[in-house]
């Protein structure tokens, strides 16, 4: 599992829930509305890599090989 949600955003599985900003207790994660969603954006400063924002991202549980098979 990731340190935080930065991968998750990068790859747009992003989806635009903002549960992983309201339980970041560093307030490291803000939301910018682009691309017609409330994407995450992750202040490096204040993460301390905790994990809480991966572990309650729905995105993050998505098997992505296993969604899009050969």
């Amino acid at each position: 599992m990731t340190k935080n949600i930065k991968n998750i955003v990068e790859n747009n599985l992003c989806c635009s829930c903002g549960a992983c900003g309201v339980l970041c207790g560093t307030l490291a994660i803000t939301t910018e509305f682009r691309d017609g969603m409330f994407l995450p954006v992750i202040d490096n400063e204040k993460c301390i890599e905790c994990g809480i924002c991966s572990r309650v991202c729905p995105s993050a549980k998505v098997d992505v090989i296993a969604t899009y098979p050969n």
